[in-house]
This record gives structure tokens, sequence and C-alpha cells, in this order.
């Protein structure tokens, strides 16, 4: 847009002039070089009260920006498009992993405002991370809790797999193919998709039915998609009954049990172990 030409103070001037002129004017910044993603939100959220106000997605986009993963989630999702220069890594599973935002869009999943990255994230952290606490108890995490406890497991640990572009490609090429498998078969009643008519997935039905599919997934491999078409007729019919139906009420403990169902439901279904 360097060239265009745009009028400021009722004069016409050319949008390069603007950024490329020295000027009087100084722009206060704060650097923030020390602070720990909590601080980092805090200082969000305190801005955030003013003005158009951020969505827990921008936010923990911004906040977890120099992970790898983060940005890998973003392309993948669709909310970035330049694989090149956010997420080159990704490039030699350019076609699987770009086919994600296709599908999440076949799903109806809203593409504002980082909304299908929030799901791809929230189904990769139920994946990825670990739900048991280090007393043995299950950690029974809130949507935006779980996704960040993955990403923060990430940033703090150098060790850690997601750290390594190659395993973050796999997750992804992974849940591609069980995406892929789990939308070509007619395995899910319309009134489990959306308590209605199944016009539009649900994200707690989405999650929970990608869930099981993806564990499947990297059991069976490449037996997924025949395995699905065996159990099609099963599952449409198990998925159906009133025990699939969301609850009305996901509180987090309602949202976990609900998740859990579905998806052992459908490894049970697919006839691989729990």
């Amino acid at each position: 847009i360097a060239d265009k030409r745009v009028v400021v103070g009722g004069e016409p001037v050319d949008v390069a002039e603007i950024f490329e002129s020295t000027t009087d004017y100084k722009i206060p910044i704060i650097e923030y070089t020390e602070a720990t993603p909590r601080q980092i939100h805090e200082v969000f959220s305190l801005y955030n009260k003013q003005g158009k106000h951020l969505n827990a997605e921008e936010i923990r986009n911004a906040v977890y920006h120099e992970l790898d993963l983060m940005r890998a989630l973003a392309v993948a999702a669709g909310d970035n498009p330049d694989m090149a220069r956010a997420a080159d890594f990704l490039l030699p599973e350019e076609a699987k992993i770009r086919r994600i935002k296709e599908l999440l869009g076949e799903y109806r999943v809203g593409d504002a405002r980082y909304r299908r990255t929030k799901v791809l994230s929230w189904l990769l952290s139920m994946l990825l991370s670990d739900s048991v606490g280090e007393d043995d108890r299950p950690r029974l995490l809130s949507t935006a809790q779980q996704i960040n406890a993955l990403l923060e497991r990430v940033q703090d640990s150098p060790t850690d797999p997601l750290r390594h572009t190659p395993t973050i490609r796999a997750s992804l090429a992974l849940v591609s193919d069980a995406m892929e498998s789990h939308t070509s078969v007619d395995a899910w009643a319309p009134v489990f998709k959306d308590n209605a008519r199944g016009v539009r997935w649900q994200e707690l039905q989405l999650v929970g039915s990608l869930l099981g599919v993806t564990v499947a997934a990297a059991v069976l491999g490449d037996r997924l998609e025949d395995r699905l078409i065996e159990r099609e007729g099963a599952l449409r019919e198990l998925s159906a009954t009133e025990d699939w139906r969301r609850p009305p009420k996901t509180q987090t403990g309602k949202q976990w049990e609900y998740i859990a169902q579905i998806s052992l439901a459908i490894l049970d279904e697919l006839g691989e172990p729990a």
C-alpha cells in the first residue's frame, strides 16, 4: 500500500511518506524483558479493559507466539496463512496440514478471531497434555486452562517433545488424518452434532468425537477409515441416543465427563482398548 494516497489533515499524502518520513512525535514503549507468562496475561488483561477487547485465543496467540507449537496451530487452523514464514517446518506435510483448515470449515467452525485455532488447540491439549496431577488425581481444568497448561509445559521445558518440530508436524499430520476419516463417514447422527438437525457441529461434540477418532488413528493408522466404515451404522445409531446428547449444563466437570464418555465409547466401538 506504499504508493496509495490517503487524506491526512485535509491534505492528500502517500502512505509511504507517513511511515518513512521522520517526525518529532515520540511513541512511548514499555519493554518487558523478564516477565512471566502470568504477568503478560495480567498486562493484556489490564489494557484489554478499554477499547476493543481481545478474546482468550488472541491473548494466547500473543503470549505464546514465540513457541513453534503456537505458530503451527495458528497456521494449521488457517488463522495465519503464511506457513513458509510462520512455521516452515510444516512444509514437508503442507497439503495434509492445510487440509485441517478446510475440514474445520466443513464442520462450520467460525473463522473469526482465532476460533479455529482454539478448537484445534483444545483437541491437541486433550491428546498431549496430562490430565492427572502429581497427586495422581484428575485435573479438571477449564478449556482455556487445559490449552494453557499444554503451552506452559512446552514453554517451561527446553526438552519437551513439542519443542521438537518434527514431533509437532507429526502430531498435526495425525490430527489431519483423523479429521479426514471422521468427516468421510456418515457415522454421526444429526441430533448428536448440534442437538437438532446437524446443520452445524457444536464444539463440545466435535472435540469429543475427534478425540476418540484421533486416539484410534494413532493405533490403527491406515486401517482407521475402513474400521469406521465397518462400524458406521453402529456409531450413527449410538450417537443418536439420549446418552450422547450434549448435557444441558457444561461446567468443567460435566464437560470432562461428557468428552470422556464420547471418546471412550468410540474407541470401544472401533474395537480398540481404552
